[in-house]
């Protein structure tokens, strides 16, 4: 491990940037509908603060909120407590509850909730209190034996009360790599609850979710293949050196009118931004990020792979 020194006087707070830059970043995906993630970093430098030279791990709630760092000792006595709790909820329902004194603080879990009584707020869970209660155990245990990676490729296919869903959700990232930036993530989630096809592209704190209902009679697999046929021209605008552009994908098209989506990008100095929009839907119908890494490529496989799941369901 490599030694940093630091003035002994330094602040915790003022190493965390070090800390969240230096380490090695896996992340545990513990729901994907209303996506709870928990990161784990494992330092590479020695710091002045004692606690982050030991592995720790930090829920992230979507939105900007997370709890406090949990260490190993309390990742481990977390999953202990869960596991107990586990036949409990199947038996009592799922309001039963546990609580938990940790290094980090006090917490309380049930089959709907996760709260961090020191400052790290609350997280509803909106779905299966069992699978939320299975996905903290496998994501606690994971990050104790330093299992998984930093943008993870989760899919899942669930049958219940008569109804399929499948999701795919890559998480991703929108060219902020700062201590407090939001999480990205593609997700696509498919029913047969009559929902159909939902496409959720989260970079940060901006939004674009759409779904068959918006398409307005246009063939879903053919609007997201529309959309992927967009992201390619922008793709080769950037490689031959194209200071903007802009591709507005239906056009006069006789279901649309005068409604459309956009995909576009600019260079800027502080680099080559995409921009995805669409007045298809009033609410969550923008995001932009800048092109950072492979981010733009993942997006591009991300929404190939939709399209041909969609086209292997119509076989």
């Amino acid at each position: 491990m490599e030694t940093l020194t630091r003035r002994a006087t330094k602040p915790e707070e003022d190493e965390l940037d070090l800390f969240h830059g230096t380490s090695v970043k896996k992340v545990q995906v513990i729901t994907t509908g209303q996506v709870l993630l928990l990161t784990c970093y494992y330092p590479t430098r020695t710091f002045d603060a004692p606690r982050l030279n030991e592995p720790l791990a930090q829920f992230n709630y979507g939105n900007g909120r997370t709890s406090p760092f949990l260490n190993k000792a309390d990742a481990t006595r977390l999953a202990s407590s869960l596991r107990g709790l586990l036949p409990r909820v199947l038996r009592d329902g799922i309001r039963t509850q546990m609580g938990d004194r940790l290094q980090c603080g006090d917490v309380q879990v049930t089959g709907t909730e996760l709260w961090f009584a020191n400052g790290g707020g609350r997280y509803k869970n909106r779905g299966n209190a069992t699978d939320f209660i299975d996905g903290l155990i496998s994501g606690l245990t994971n990050f104790i034996e330093e299992k998984g990676e930093q943008y993870p490729f989760i899919v899942q296919e669930k049958y219940e009360n008569g109804v399929d869903n499948n999701t795919m959700l890559l998480l991703t990232h929108h060219g902020d790599f700062s201590y407090d930036a939001q999480p990205s993530y593609l997700r696509y989630i498919h029913s047969t609850n009559g929902r159909g096809g939902e496409l959720t592209l989260q970079y940060g704190q901006l939004r674009l979710h759409l779904n068959e209902g918006h398409t307005r009679g246009v063939n879903w697999k053919h609007f997201l293949a529309t959309l992927c046929h967009g992201v390619d021209q922008v793709k080769l605008a950037i490689k031959n050196g194209a200071k903007a552009h802009t591709e507005r994908l239906f056009d006069g098209h006789p279901m649309l009118g005068k409604y459309n989506l956009y995909v576009s990008m600019i260079k800027e100095y502080r680099g080559t931004f995409v921009v995805i929009s669409s007045d298809l839907s009033c609410t969550n119908s923008k995001v932009n990020f800048v092109v950072e890494g492979d981010n733009l490529e993942e997006l591009n496989n991300f929404l190939n792979a939709v399209v041909i799941y969609l086209e292997k369901k119509n076989d």
